[in-house]
């Protein structure tokens, strides 16, 4: 068989609209073209085109970059251009078309990052029967339904690590462990430790003393669980039969505006300093990322199996934004994991790429940048004698095939081409 051709199809909607693609209108501008070498997919105004090599001589002021498509040996791969130095170059971030899936749904992966309307929400965490698989590179097109684009592959910008804590107690002398955040000296701990909340000096392993912030003198020192019931204090919490809401604005220390992280590192052990309740049975912990204020929604799916997500009154989890269609998608528990399902939404249910994707041969995808809709269907031009004599040779493995990828288009030379 001969080399694999791509097939492009790409719909543009003439309003813009914080990104968002009408998937009831009609009236599109269409550009269709087919691509035989690693090319850039760019946008100006309503017109797409392919363009391959620098794109110094092709970027305007309205252009904007909507993917990077790279031919290998074997086919095309789909991949996520990251953000760049130079910020007059508009990058859309590529959003992967649930209902354009063939099997029209999506197995949902810690770390997912979901889109319905202008509304994100992130997968924080899932507890099921069965454990979701952590998915190796690359992911192939035709088996996207299986979940993996999101997964404990993010950014390191987008990660949540616990931060260390420096700790004391009557019995030991402080503990500093490297490399973290040194807030006060040796003779400042010793001389002031008493809990800026309760003002007691009682501390042990359990119910320690910590430095959380970068507050000094008799206010640098606080207990675990003084810190978690008051943090507690600034969250307010409403639940339904199955969803329990969280919903606070930044926490953060009102003397030296440090934010405080979800979890801190002490004694070898992670704790939650902000106390949120989880079920028994299966559920997920998702985020609400919007600006001002956090919104964690714990969903247990213990007694149901079926979880509507949309802006209507009925939805069991509800999302009060405009964008958002009364009911826009579902999320339904089987027996191998979580599946999110569009429902013929107006501005469609999206999941965001952090990963390459390997393009199948005639396995049609759908890719969401900005206001366009692109289309993808890779094919391979049929050949007689290359089908009876190659067929079954060099079936290189995915891992191998990958490595040769990414010697040849690494991150550094996207960059410099830009």
């Amino acid at each position: 068989m001969g080399d694999q051709k791509l097939k492009i199809k790409a719909l543009t909607w003439s309003r813009e609209s914080s990104g968002l693609f009408d998937y009831e209108k009609s009236n599109y501008t269409q550009s269709s073209f087919k691509l035989s070498e690693s090319s850039y997919l760019l946008r100006t105004q309503e017109k797409v085109y392919s363009h391959p090599n620098d794109l110094n001589s092709s970027l305007t002021e309205n252009s904007r970059v909507l993917a990077v498509l790279i031919k290998s040996a074997k086919n095309f791969y789909l991949t996520p251009f990251k953000s760049l130095s130079d910020k007059s170059i508009t990058v859309e971030k590529p959003w992967l078309v649930v209902k354009g899936l063939k099997e029209h749904e999506y197995k949902i992966s810690e770390g997912d990052v979901i889109r319905l309307g202008k509304v994100k929400i992130k997968v924080k965490e899932i507890e099921v029967l069965r454990k979701t698989e952590q998915k190796n590179f690359p992911v192939h097109s035709k088996k996207l339904y299986n979940g993996g684009l999101g997964s404990h592959f993010l950014p390191k910008t987008e990660r949540t690590s616990p931060i260390k804590m420096d700790y004391i107690t009557r019995s030991e002398d402080e503990y500093f462990h490297q490399g973290t955040m040194k807030i006060t000296d040796r003779e400042e701990l010793c001389e002031q430790r008493s809990c800026r909340i309760c003002l007691s000096d009682d501390t042990n392993i359990l119910n320690p003393l910590i430095s959380p912030c970068y507050c000094m003198g008799t206010m640098g020192l606080v207990h675990i669980d003084c810190l978690q019931h008051w943090l507690k204090s600034k969250i307010t919490f409403n639940s339904t039969q199955n969803v329990k809401v969280y919903k606070w604005k930044s926490l953060e220390c009102e003397l030296c505006k440090f934010k405080y992280p979800s979890q801190i590192f002490i004694n070898d052990k992670n704790i939650d300093i902000i106390s949120i309740d989880k079920p028994q049975g299966p559920y997920i912990v998702i985020e609400t990322l919007t600006e001002g204020f956090n919104t964690m929604s714990v969903v247990s799916f213990d007694n149901k199996h079926i979880m509507k997500i949309g802006r209507g009154h009925d939805m069991e989890i509800r999302l009060s934004d405009i964008s958002v269609s009364r009911f826009h998608a579902q999320i339904t528990l089987k027996s191998n994991g979580f599946f999110l399902e569009d429902n013929n939404s107006k501005f469609g249910t999206l999941v965001k790429i952090h990963k390459e994707i390997s393009l199948d041969t005639d396995y049609k995808l759908q890719i969401q940048c900005g206001r366009t809709l692109l289309k993808l269907t890779p094919k391979k031009p049929w050949d007689c004698f290359s089908c009876l004599f190659g067929c079954n040779k060099g079936k290189d493995s995915d891992s191998e095939e990958m490595e040769r990828f990414s010697k040849e288009y690494n991150e550094e030379t996207f960059a410099h081409n830009l």
